[in-house]
């Protein structure tokens, strides 16, 4: 039998077609769930959280899990308005990523619109406002029982896995607050006449009359009650947190909670942690999975080594070790929260940007030890560099190799 020879460029031709068919069934069959397929969690070892922050989408949400997944993604940081859409818990479920829903405690921009009396005052007697940071009183008890009934409300609805529950603190601008600050211009709260009262009530111990400035009035409680009102400034913000997760707990007693902290160390602005914020972080520990300092170094300016002094100093503090603290509360019981770093993904507050080797930097330093995983403030942002979320996915895998922590289990 004669053979016909076949020209070369027929072979290519060939070639290129079987290659083409083969790609385009691989892209055809992405390594992603199918709509009956439910994957076990990722979230294996260590409680490892791999996650970002989201606050609007506009697009199909399908897309956005998938992607979500491909990255190594197993956590999500959500707001209410968002999680709500038609699908987005199915979804969750379906890419077995858990969901924390966002909510704000005392920022309150939109009942302040309305109620401008209920606004928080600072130290220097005025309206706790900066920008679009704004106040409401801590000791406004018809807010705290209308946030409340939200609470409850919002966890019946949206049945999620987490509450994160963020601006639980006095106010301050912490995110205009540099390593030059000096503490003594720091403009923070609360110095109302609502959270004087409740101080005076707790403490039993009353303001001289003739103060009627809230500088002299602050003045004065640190000079001659440090203890007692720092004590107080704590109590009130410990209170709150743990009413508001024992109201969520009446819906799912295994809700998970997640407390947005501000990234002060103890050595920071004469511990301001507990005398400017109040956050007492080892009490806050008590009833919380995760602490979440939000490490945005490069607005703070800040190098990326920071990021991981914050989280070491931050698990010292809640594991006991002795530290500076201003009080001590001797029925503390043991403290299980880990520490979560959120940190920064593109420019905030300036206009020089957050290079990809700051953000490759950053990621390595959250993740060190003892890290519980990472949090990317946020997803809106990230979308903005190709690169960083190139970065990230590259990251999350060489985590995960190193830790054997595996993408799926069977």
């Amino acid at each position: 039998m004669k053979l016909i020879p076949i020209p070369l460029s027929v072979i290519i031709l060939i070639l290129l077609s079987s290659f083409f068919i083969t790609s385009l069934a691989s892209f055809a069959q992405p390594p992603y769930p199918n709509e009956s397929m439910e994957i076990p969690s990722d979230n294996i070892e260590n409680n490892t959280v791999f996650a970002v922050k989201i606050y609007q989408h506009q697009g199909d949400l399908k897309p956005l899990f998938r992607r979500w997944y491909d990255m190594g993604i197993n956590t999500v940081f959500v707001a209410p308005a968002l999680d709500e859409r038609q699908g987005f818990k199915e979804l969750a479920k379906q890419f077995s990523i858990k969901r924390f829903l966002i909510v704000p405690t005392y920022f309150q921009p939109e009942i302040l619109e309305k109620k401008p009396k209920w606004y928080s005052l600072t130290n220097k007697g005025q309206p706790s406002s900066q920008e679009w940071v704004k106040f409401v009183s801590p000791a406004n008890q018809t807010f705290i029982d209308t946030h409340l009934h939200k609470i409850k409300k919002l966890i019946t609805e949206h049945q999620p896995d987490g509450l994160s529950i963020d601006f639980i603190r006095h106010f301050t601008y912490w995110e205009k607050i540099y390593p030059e600050t000096n503490v003594k211009d720091i403009q923070y709260g609360s110095f109302d006449q609502l959270s004087l009262k409740n101080f005076t009530v707790k403490s039993a111990i009353n303001l001289p009359n003739k103060l009627t400035k809230a500088s002299d009035i602050e003045n004065w409680l640190l000079s001659n009650h440090r203890q007692a009102w720092l004590q107080w400034k704590t109590t009130i913000i410990t209170k709150m947190a743990s009413s508001i997760i024992s109201m969520a707990k009446t819906v799912n007693p295994d809700l998970l909670i997640n407390m947005h902290i501000v990234p002060w160390r103890v050595q920071d602005y004469d511990n301001g942690l507990i005398a400017i914020i109040g956050q007492d972080i080892k009490k806050l520990a008590k009833f919380s999975d995760y602490l979440q300092p939000m490490t945005y170094a490069h607005m703070l300016k800040r190098q990326p080594h920071w990021i991981h002094s914050v989280v070491s100093d931050m698990s010292i503090v809640i594991e006991g070790s002795v530290v500076k603290r201003e009080f001590v509360d001797k029925d503390i019981n043991e403290n299980k929260a880990s520490i979560l770093p959120s940190i920064q993904v593109n420019k905030a507050y300036f206009d020089h940007e957050l290079t990809l080797a700051e953000f490759d930097k950053s990621l390595d330093n959250a993740l060190l030890p003892p890290s519980a995983g990472v949090v990317l403030w946020s997803w809106e942002q990230l979308l903005k560099s190709p690169k960083k979320m190139q970065i990230f996915k590259e990251k999350i895998s060489a985590y995960r190799a190193k830790k054997k922590i595996p993408r799926t289990t069977s």
